[in-house]
């Protein structure tokens, strides 16, 4: 199988899962250990003080780093998130969102992925 098309099948099957793809959460993989995700903010997407929720940027960067540490693995492999640490440095007020994920050390058990989230788009 080509890369190319292996990068466009994890995509396929990443924006397949009915979560992400309820909040309209899109990703793309453009090459082996790096994906970009995203998705609207809409009015359900916010909390009380209408910025977007934690909740829903934390799965925003989930599904990015997902993508990236599939590309990662062997054909075949499987992807869980075993650890996820989140810092909010500012509210996200508007939308489009996007995450950036890149793979730092991708090892037989365990891909280690870092994520920036809501890129240039904060309050």
């Amino acid at each position: 199988m080509k890369k190319d098309s292996r990068l466009a099948r994890i995509a396929e099957r990443i924006n397949a899962a009915p979560f992400p793809n309820s909040l309209g959460i899109r990703v793309a993989v453009p090459r082996r250990g790096k994906a970009v995700a995203t998705g609207p903010v809409r009015g359900s997407s916010r909390q009380v003080h209408g910025l977007a929720h934690g909740g829903w940027v934390s799965t925003l960067a989930d599904t990015c780093q997902t993508a990236a540490a599939f590309s990662a693995i062997a054909a075949g492999g499987e992807i869980l998130t075993s650890d996820f640490h989140v810092r909010f440095l500012r509210g996200l007020k508007w939308g489009p969102a996007t995450a950036e994920a890149r793979v730092v050390k991708a090892g037989r058990r365990m891909v280690v992925v870092s994520a920036l989230s809501a890129l240039a788009i904060c309050s």
